[in-house]
């Protein structure tokens, strides 16, 4: 895992993915994309992304929703997006 990955926060996001997929939370890394490795379709993310905003307290706008195509892009945006 790289040194600038808050290990909290990819648990959270973890604990997210597994609730949605299925897929164990230990399993999920920055560098998986959500489609082609951890099987999150469209409305799996939606779910992912009320999850953050639930759990974390991070709303992800429709505008920035397209770019979050790896584990890592979500990570970047929730830790630019805390309060």
């Amino acid at each position: 895992m790289p040194a600038d990955v808050d290990p909290e926060l990819l648990h959270a996001v973890g604990a997210l993915v597994e609730a949605v997929t299925g897929t164990p939370a230990a399993q999920v890394r920055p560098e998986h994309a959500f489609v082609d490795d951890l099987r999150v379709d469209s409305l799996s993310m939606l779910e992912v992304l009320e999850g953050c905003e639930h759990h974390l307290g991070v709303r992800v706008g429709d505008e920035a929703t397209a770019q979050l195509v790896h584990v890592g892009d979500l990570l970047d945006y929730l830790e630019h997006h805390r309060r």
